[in-house]
């Protein structure tokens, strides 16, 4: 009767099993068709990671079996090489040469030789050793919060420490008396009472000798004193000289402001808010109420020297100089007012 292809694979597999150097000609064998898995797809690559997980599952499943199962075939029952062809002693001593030449593992139970006896079973003990658990562990949203106001307070903690160091430092350093005086200092330690001594204190501590820049000195004590007085006059002067033309062009308006303690704030916002018509109201009304005044002009009394305007009479007035002159005088009255000659003949009463 013929073998079927079940038969014929096994015996070709028996065969191949012979040559001792079959595995490694079957590793090379597959490494030809091996394709890495960079080159292949996603789906391949997870159908062949698939795969080797259930063979991995397979190994382990059998490596247990193999270690609870008994081992029916143990190694004392296999003749060995050395046994092929002889047969052992029945009876009489066992001696060490008989050993050395039949082999330690055919003897079955016998003493063996020497000192002490010798079993050939190996015994294998399982323990149930706890092994750690690696799963991720489920924390309670509670403490998963507490611990998020924790270190929100703890970085709180840590801004205020160091806003706490940053003002005992500068404290020490304020009311530390041993102070370096060839450093300049941008303020004085004491208040200074009169413009002289604010001035020579100011070049001292600029490095200039008072003696040497004596033009330096006086002028110096000119501004200061100037200052003085225009702060004594009040906060209104104040605003209106620090809100002028000439003090934005030359950028001294936050310096000038910082001197006499002001707001600087306030003053702009009244003149943001004044639109350019507004402004030429206000400057209408002063020239008028300039000419109108006794000393530039004299009102005519008589009715027919009164004229409608506006459903109202109103009196002819005759001015007392030209009207360059009187622009020069209304100059030098309002000098915070910029007006051109121009404007001043424009805005000068009908009558």
């Amino acid at each position: 009767m013929g073998r079927n292809s079940a038969e014929n694979q096994r015996r070709y597999r028996e065969k191949k099993k012979q040559d001792p150097d079959w595995r490694q000609k079957e590793s090379k064998r597959v490494q030809k068709y091996y394709i890495s898995t960079p080159k292949l797809s996603a789906k391949e690559v997870e159908k062949r990671r698939e795969k080797g997980r259930i063979s991995m599952r397979k190994t382990r499943l059998k490596r247990k079996a193999e270690m609870k199962a008994p081992d029916s075939t143990s190694k004392r029952s296999r003749p060995t090489n050395a046994m092929v062809g002889r047969t052992l002693p029945s009876s009489g001593p066992l001696t060490r040469g008989m050993v050395k030449e039949f082999g330690a593992d055919n003897f079955n139970g016998q003493d063996m030789p020497g000192p002490s006896s010798r079993s050939t079973e190996i015994l294998t003990i399982k323990m149930p050793f706890n092994t750690k658990d690696h799963s991720c562990k489920r924390i309670n949203r509670s403490v998963m919060r507490a611990k998020r106001k924790n270190q929100k307070v703890i970085k709180e903690r840590d801004k205020l420490q160091k806003r706490v160091w940053c003002l005992e430092k500068r404290l020490r350093r304020i009311s530390s008396p041993n102070i370096d005086p060839s450093r300049p200092t941008t303020k004085p330690s004491k208040p200074l009472a009169t413009p002289v001594k604010r001035a020579i204190n100011l070049l001292r501590q600029s490095g200039i000798s008072p003696r040497k820049a004596p033009a330096g000195r006086n002028a110096l004590v000119l501004h200061n004193s100037i200052m003085r007085e225009v702060k004594k006059s009040g906060k209104k002067v104040c605003r209106e000289i620090l809100v002028s033309a000439e003090l934005k062009r030359s950028r001294c308006q936050r310096l000038l402001a910082k001197s006499w303690e002001l707001n600087r704030g306030k003053g702009q916002k009244k003149v943001q808010i004044r639109s350019r018509k507004v402004k030429a109201q206000l400057r209408r009304r002063r020239v008028v109420a300039f000419l109108k005044r006794e000393d530039n002009s004299s009102c005519l009394p008589g009715k027919r020297d009164a004229q409608k305007v506006d459903d109202q009479l109103v009196q002819k007035y005759i001015l007392s100089d030209t009207l360059a002159n009187l622009h020069k005088k209304f100059k030098l009255e309002n000098p915070i007012t910029t007006i051109s000659f121009a404007s001043f003949a424009k805005y000068r009463p009908k009558i």
